[in-house]
């Protein structure tokens, strides 16, 4: 057992595929008059979109485009593909070109990025909406939109709609766990107030907390198999430690957490308090790079999860 505790008060060169993840959301919208919200079909909603769609002007790659700000940044969206059955956009934020430049890694020379008047430095990332059951996935890359702006972007184009990307949940992951071939790290934290701080610290003291401005601790506790071992193969342990800790903690459990996977798949951590559906993909940045590149393996992704998503849509 590993306790980890908090008290609150270079460039690495690797051929190796990045791990990122694709975060799964349910597309809703509501018309709303004199106060009322009514839920807008899948359809009104695609037509919706390709309203918008049409409206805008084309780039030479004839992808339909639009710049826009919000929350006191640029950002742009482009529509790559809009048709009956799907939506597959990119949308880019700028960046501050004053702290990014290329290097030559073999000399260590920083090369300054020339810039011309209308061009500027951006970050992007995809998005894939389905229209058959308006499950959107989203490709979560460092530094770069999150969907909230896309979703953000969209109420600001149409006029008396609310337009929302809801989290695809489940209050029954365990379950959906139970046919996982590895069940691996079990970890949890819970909170001590500021009455009992130092409550199950080894090593600490009220003497050694005089003069820390300390409100609370967050102890974290990982309960690990051996190596390539599950930890139980009874998923009435996990249910049991669950009902333990929240019996125990209460709003004091800040975090549940279990590793888990079948024999084709990476070891992916699960929120076991507060699950939404996401999955992690490897991708090779160095071999993507075209916009169908990554439109290739977000379908992919999409498909490997498409009917466990729909089994939880509402």
């Amino acid at each position: 057992m590993i306790i980890d505790i908090n008290l609150y008060g270079g460039i690495i060169m690797s051929n190796k595929p990045i791990k990122k993840r694709i975060n799964f959301f349910q597309v809703q919208a509501y018309a709303l008059s004199d106060k009322k919200k009514k839920k807008m079909s899948k359809e009104d909603i695609r037509q919706s979109l390709t309203n918008i769609y049409n409206d805008l002007e084309a780039n030479d790659d004839k992808y339909k485009f639009k710049n826009f700000e919000m929350f006191s940044t640029n950002y742009i969206i482009e529509f790559i593909k809009l048709n009956d059955s799907e939506l597959f956009a990119r949308i880019g934020k700028q960046a501050n070109e004053n702290t990014i430049g290329k290097r030559d890694f073999v000399t260590g020379n920083l090369i300054n990025i020339e810039l011309q008047d209308n061009e500027n430095i951006e970050s992007y990332t995809y998005l894939y909406l389905d229209f058959s059951n308006m499950i959107l996935s989203y490709l979560v890359l460092s530094g770069t939109p999150s969907k909230t702006i896309f979703s953000n972007f969209i109420n600001d184009m149409i006029d008396n709609v609310e337009f929302t990307c809801v989290p695809i949940t489940t209050d029954d992951v365990i379950r959906k766990l139970a046919s996982k071939s590895t069940l691996g790290t079990i970890e949890f934290s819970y909170c001590n107030p500021k009455n009992e701080v130092i409550k199950d610290i080894p090593g600490i003291n009220k003497r050694s907390l005089q003069n820390l401005n300390t409100d609370k601790s967050v102890i974290t506790v990982s309960l690990r198999p051996a190596r390539s071992k599950s930890i139980t193969h009874r998923i009435e342990d996990i249910f049991n430690i669950k009902e333990t800790l929240i019996s125990e903690h209460g709003d004091n459990l800040k975090s549940l957490k279990l590793n888990a996977k079948n024999e084709e798949e990476e070891m992916i951590n699960y929120n076991l308090l507060d699950y939404k559906f996401s999955t992690y993909t490897y991708i090779d940045m160095l071999l993507l790079n075209t916009a169908d590149d990554f439109y290739k393996i977000i379908i992919r992704e999409y498909n490997n999860m498409k009917n466990t998503l729909e089994d939880y849509i509402q």
